[in-house]
């Protein structure tokens, strides 16, 4: 026959955990013939501790009296603080971090309209508690919105919109150029004649160190009879309206575009944060929500197969 018996354990404070626990006892005994005496062990915690053995053995429970402890919050160990600002207000710029630094450049200065810049920065940590920004060269044209990616040794920028542009104003360009420090910008659609496949704004892009090739994804964009453009459906007549579903690469260290056409977006769309990421020793690249013309967020999440070269 077997008897069960509950022990009650003390977890923290004021928390208890029931155990079901079993015995086997003689199976030549009989319920009424059964030796109940209490079994007793030796205790070296005083009277206090025999009570408590024997209460356990008789099966009886007892309580464990509640006590409220305050435990304070920690502080946290991380978290945001504020370093040198901008030596100027400015908005929707390229950038990318070289050799521990990052680099700042375009965009469109604060106010009404798009007033497009060409002004760059460079912002140095390690200068001071506040780290520093430094102005480097401006860029070989007024761009807002541009394409900002580094690579190990330059900070390349691909299309971008010139001021008011593409609403008011000139339609976004396809040039790509690029900086690097002690040499300055280089314009290399004019140089050699390398160009983004589209025009485009706010695309968004990322380089891979493992293949050494840049993507670039999605964008805002001028043409609208392009099977890979869409005004995802929108009665607007803005000029800004379309936007590009096409994932292309370009090779920095040959200055060329590889593949104009490497893969598209279920859905296209523009200033999509983009990045990298490793599963089951398989890399992909991921396009993070952002924007569908005029018609407001998104909030897709799509992923690159880079060996497969699909998009789920």
């Amino acid at each position: 026959m077997y008897s069960r018996r509950r022990l009650l354990s003390a977890i923290g404070t004021g928390v208890y955990v029931s155990l079901a626990g079993c015995r086997t006892e003689d199976p030549s005994r009989t319920a009424g013939t059964a030796d109940r005496t209490p079994r007793t062990r030796a205790s070296t915690a005083g009277p206090a501790s025999t009570e408590s053995a024997r209460d356990l053995t008789t099966g009886s429970e007892t309580d464990t009296p509640e006590t409220d402890t305050e435990t304070e919050t920690p502080e946290p160990t991380v978290g945001w603080s504020e370093k040198q600002r901008l030596p100027a207000d400015q908005s929707a710029a390229g950038g990318g971090v070289l050799d521990g630094q990052l680099y700042y450049f375009g965009g469109f200065r604060s106010g009404p309209g798009l007033d497009a810049t060409d002004r760059a920065f460079v912002y140095d940590p390690a200068a001071g508690s506040e780290g520093k920004w430094e102005s480097i060269a401006d860029m070989p044209a007024e761009l807002w919105g541009p394409c900002g990616v580094a690579t190990e040794d330059r900070v390349f920028s691909f299309g971008g919109a010139p001021p008011d542009g593409p609403y008011n104003g000139d339609n976004p360009t396809d040039a790509i150029t690029v900086y690097e420090p002690g040499v300055g910008w280089r314009d290399l659609t004019s140089e050699t004649g390398v160009r983004c496949p589209y025009r485009s704004w706010a695309m968004s892009g990322v380089y891979d160190p493992a293949s050494e090739l840049i993507y670039c994804i999605g964008g805002g964009t001028n043409v609208t009879d392009r099977e890979s453009a869409t005004d995802h459906g929108t009665d607007s007549d803005s000029l800004g309206r379309y936007d590009e579903s096409r994932i292309w690469t370009f090779d920095p260290t040959t200055e060329a575009v590889t593949d104009p056409d490497f893969a598209r977006l279920p859905e296209a769309k523009r200033w999509a944060t983009v990045g990298f990421i490793e599963s089951d020793g398989d890399r992909y690249l991921h396009a993070i929500c952002g924007g569908s013309g005029v018609v407001g967020p998104t909030d897709s999440n799509y992923r690159l197969d880079l060996e497969a070269g699909s998009v789920t």
